[in-house]
């Protein structure tokens, strides 16, 4: 049924294979190419004051976290309010 194949036929083909495998990694090496980009939105942190977030885990109830003049804070289930650090906002907003 199958043809039998020497070994150094199966070299020979195992060289060709790893000649053209080091030739496309050596030529695309330096393109670096992505298929997305870095920095898919490009937002101006001081001009945000409002951060919504909807979550199937939370049955679509938006969490909000809002700036004031006193700083961030997140608006909790009963109605309250909770300080939020800056440093927390910062790495949201990167």
């Amino acid at each position: 049924m199958f043809r039998k194949v020497s070994n150094k036929s199966l070299s020979v083909i195992f060289i060709i294979l790893l000649v053209i495998a080091a030739v496309l990694y050596f030529t695309n090496a330096g393109k670096k190419e992505r298929s997305f980009r870095e920095e898919l939105v490009d937002i101006d942190s001081s001009a945000v004051t409002k951060i919504v977030i909807i979550s199937k885990a939370n049955n679509f109830k938006p969490f909000k976290v809002f700036k004031d003049d006193n700083g961030w804070h997140v608006e909790l289930k009963n109605g309250g309010l909770a300080p939020v650090s800056d440093e927390r906002i910062g790495y949201t907003l990167k």
